[in-house]
């Protein structure tokens, strides 16, 4: 077995993970902090990522019962603005779903509570404070879904752009902006789309069709120059640097 000595990251053998599993801890851990720090982070995730959109309907038909499950029992019984809020939002998901499928077409009857339109009416217009950046979320993705590009840019430049850099919900936004942005030709090529993502793969693969064929090296040097803070910079250059390594001992 190899053993790399260059990390970029320091400490545990595990530090690197998957983005999208970093994210769903992170907002598992700001739902904990949002509700209680007595429900623990497993029975949050089963609800928030696990939970279909019908059962969900059903719990929301039924907030007066008891739940084993401490987060629902919450949410049922002390906050059910986030009920209302998690039911909106896998329906939007559940509707995006259906669209994206191969066997989509545009007469086809869903069969899911609300529209898109009227998601992301209620999202953009919905009056709770607590809530209003994962409501902005839902919103964009439902504008996105419509092909309304420039009021998903619109409403980043209004609100989103003036939350912290690091606020999670402006992560998860970003990605529909620069896809927004791309598609009303804000951005020259994909290969710069990918590259405000921070999505090294993509680019490599969209510069080889192209014939460009860009290195790995410069893929991350236009990533760090489209977005110096990109929260995935570390990992890109970490899986530069493990196929890199090889090359210095032989």
């Amino acid at each position: 077995a190899s053993y790399y000595m260059y990390r970029v990251y320091e400490g545990e053998s595990n530090a690197l993970v998957e983005a999208t599993s970093q994210e769903n801890t992170e907002n598992c851990r700001e739902w904990q902090k949002m509700t209680s720090r007595n429900i623990p982070l497993d029975e949050i995730h089963y609800v928030v990522y696990t939970m279909q959109l019908e059962e969900m309907e059903k719990v929301a038909t039924r907030r007066d019962s008891t739940y084993r499950n401490r987060f629902l029992e919450h949410i049922t019984k002390k906050d059910t603005a986030i009920l209302d809020f998690l039911l909106l939002a896998k329906t939007n998901e559940y509707i995006r779903a259906k669209r994206n499928s191969r066997w989509y077409y545009p007469s086809m009857k869903i069969g899911a509570r609300m529209t898109l339109e009227e998601i992301a009416q209620v999202s953009l217009s919905a009056d709770v404070p607590a809530l209003r950046e994962r409501y902005l979320l839902q919103g964009i993705r439902a504008l996105f879904s419509l092909a309304r590009y420039d009021e998903c840019i619109r409403i980043w430049e209004e609100e989103v752009q003036l939350l912290p850099e690091e606020n999670l919900m402006r992560r998860m936004i970003e990605p529909y902006i620069a896809g927004a942005r791309y598609h009303i030709g804000q951005i020259k090529s994909e290969v710069e789309y990918f590259a405000q993502r921070g999505d090294i793969e993509s680019m490599l693969y969209c510069s080889y069709l192209s014939g460009e064929r860009i290195s790995a090296v410069k893929a991350l040097s236009m990533i760090c120059e489209s977005n110096p803070n990109h929260h995935y910079i570390p990992k890109a250059l970490q899986k530069c640097v493990r196929q890199m390594e090889p090359n210095l001992y032989w």
